[in-house]
């Protein structure tokens, strides 16, 4: 009788697939958000912005990602996890499915300090709006064990909301 959790790795590849179906799957959420609504209302991608507003739209697209990765799930995650704090045995976010997905206490202090920055630079709505993609972002660089991916993603989360007719930039 296994009793292990079927988010357990006990392969090599069992590892690989899931820290590549983190990473598709944040791809296709990333579709379904700006592409969805751009089905219902018939619009298009708004590449002209970005060709006319290059260096705004490369700034937004590559620097902010990966500036924000490198620093809130790469120096600021290794210091939380550098600290053994929070690493209580009763806490609610220590269960096996929570630790197998990358819902950790560090992703969630991360995830708050990256909404408090977005919260100081932008605007209340845009700082809830990156609670869900920061937490997501979390699972992400649990699951490689790097900031990296994350930023491919984050970067092309950016691409498509900022090419978008909803965006509000």
């Amino acid at each position: 009788n296994d009793k292990r959790s079927p988010f357990a790795h006990s392969r090599p590849l069992d590892l690989a697939l899931n820290r590549w179906s983190f990473y598709l799957i944040g791809i296709a959420l990333g579709l379904a958000t700006v592409c969805g609504p751009l089905f219902f209302s018939s619009g298009s991608l708004n590449l002209t912005w970005a060709v006319s507003n290059l260096q705004l739209f490369l700034i937004a697209v590559l620097v902010s990602p990966l500036l924000e990765e490198w620093f809130f799930r790469g120096w600021l995650w290794l210091r939380i996890e550098q600290t053994n704090w929070p690493r209580h045995e009763s806490s609610p976010l220590r269960t096996n499915f929570s630790k197998n997905i990358g819902l950790t206490s560090t992703n969630i202090i991360v995830t708050i300090a990256f909404a408090i920055m977005h919260l100081v630079f932008r605007d209340p709505l845009t700082a809830l709006m990156v609670v869900l993609p920061s937490i997501y972002l979390g699972c992400v660089r649990t699951s490689w064990g790097a900031w990296f991916p994350g930023f491919t993603l984050h970067a092309f989360w950016n691409f498509l909301w900022f090419s978008s007719p909803i965006s509000h930039f």
